[in-house]
């Protein structure tokens, strides 16, 4: 049988006990050896003749392409999967059973480590059902792999630019879920975790807000206040440089503009800032623009001063209270927009999107600092798995590829003999079976001679 196919007919004769005792001996070959024994016979006595019903033709099919081995190899690739059907061995199916194994493996480790990135990703669109589909995805995406991979693996005549594609979109696809596979389990495990730094960087991006707050309102940077202030300047240039005796129609209407009128320009005269606000219901109920831009200025250096004071609080209580707990008091209309707390006192974050941005950014942090590498210690022994795995496999994927057993069980002048074989079998089944059985009828003669 090691023979190439056109000497087969020359060098191979099939003689009936030989091929029984043959496939007899076989393990992969179990179930032609169980399904000739199930196989209904009738033995004439008279005539000493046995005669047993044929093989249904499609029992290598039913073993093969049954829909159970089907869903398996869907899943889970076997050895037969990877090559073709017109040749196989001992040793070239241990080799595809090495890289389908390698292959399944490595995708099913990326799967489970991307149902949390995905899960998360997904969650504020689709809510509770996130996780059903994080998990159809990450599956899809694992059979996509599989399929890749197994293309890839076929570089017969005229399939080695397809090929090239396959065990490219493979290397793509593992190179994308190993890079999300240490994000993915880092949410697995050391969800709190990250929301916890989330906390601290919220609450650092708060405290910055407010300072650069106060920097505005004490430098008079406020928007408002310059729009106002560059409104009322060219007013007042040009009030200076107008006659009033000369030109009063003029004058007068540049200082209403800048002023009010008389009346409500006295009007002003001994009320505080407050009282004005009040009385004209904010800054831009006050007559005139010049008047709006000095009660701006006032509620700008009024707010400077408090915000000052709540600073100096505020940075009085850090290194005192937790990052979280800090951040819910400081800042609890961001707190409540950002996090949540569950009834064990645990704190989330809320949007989906921002668990898997953080996890993210601080995966990739942490692994590019040397004092930080240990927090992701778990997650990147998981990551280097992956990396591992999928090395291996697109390793084996293109070394399987490369080999001319692989070439050879896609060349179909192959499956001639292979049905020549099985037929020799069936054919010959009878006459091994009569052969044994008077074999046996002798030594018993033998044997009751002998005693």
């Amino acid at each position: 049988m090691g023979q190439s196919p056109r000497h087969y007919e020359e060098t191979v004769r099939v003689f009936p006990i030989q091929l029984t005792r043959w496939i007899e001996g076989q393990p992969d070959l179990s179930y032609l050896v169980k399904a000739a024994n199930d196989t209904q016979a009738l033995y004439t006595t008279s005539t000493n003749e046995l005669n047993i019903a044929p093989l249904k033709e499609d029992v290598v099919n039913r073993r093969f392409e049954s829909k159970r081995a089907k869903i398996r190899d869907f899943f889970w690739p076997t050895a037969r999967s990877m090559r073709g059907d017109c040749y196989g061995t001992k040793s070239f199916d241990d080799s595809c059973n090495r890289a389908a194994n390698t292959m399944a493996g490595s995708t099913l480790w990326d799967a489970v480590s991307t149902v949390p990135f995905v899960q998360f990703a997904l969650i504020n669109i689709l809510g509770p059902v996130a996780m059903p589909a994080a998990i159809g995805a990450s599956l899809g995406l694992m059979v996509f792999s599989n399929g890749c991979g197994k293309t890839g693996a076929n570089r017969a005549k005229g399939k080695s630019f397809i090929a090239n594609c396959g065990l490219a979109g493979f290397i793509f696809l593992s190179v994308a879920k190993t890079a999300a596979s240490g994000i993915g389990f880092d949410i697995l495990v050391n969800k709190e975790g990250i929301a916890k730094e989330f906390a601290a960087q919220t609450l650092q991006e708060q405290i910055q807000k407010r300072q650069d707050k106060l920097s505005e309102l004490q430098t008079l940077s406020n928007p408002k206040l310059i729009n106002l202030q560059n409104s009322c300047e060219p007013l007042q240039n040009k009030i200076r440089t107008t006659s009033k005796e000369l030109q009063p129609q003029t004058y007068e209407t540049l200082y209403v503009q800048a002023y009010g009128t008389y009346a409500q320009k006295t009007s002003l005269i001994g009320l505080t800032n407050n009282q004005i606000l009040e009385k004209y219901g904010g800054v831009s109920g006050i007559p005139g623009v010049c008047n709006r831009a000095d009660a701006q200025l006032a509620i700008d250096l009024k707010q400077a001063d408090k915000l000052q004071e709540i600073i100096a609080t505020t940075n009085s209580k850090i290194g005192t209270l937790p990052a979280v707990n800090m951040l819910q008091e400081e800042f609890p209309k961001v707190f409540k927009d950002k996090f949540k707390l569950n009834d064990d006192d645990t704190v989330e974050i809320r949007s989906g999107q921002d668990v898997v941005s953080q996890a993210t950014l601080q995966f990739w942090e942490k692994l590019n600092d040397p004092s930080r590498i240990s927090e992701i210690g778990t997650s990147l022994f998981w990551m280097a798995i992956s990396v591992i795995l999928s090395f291996f496999a697109t390793l084996f994927l293109w070394g399987l590829s490369l080999t001319k057993e692989m070439k050879m069980s896609y060349n179909t002048r192959l499956l001639r003999y292979r049905m020549e074989l099985l037929q020799s079998y069936q054919e010959n089944l009878p006459l091994a079976l009569k052969q044994q059985r008077e074999r046996r009828a002798q030594e018993t003669r033998s044997t009751g001679e002998q005693q």
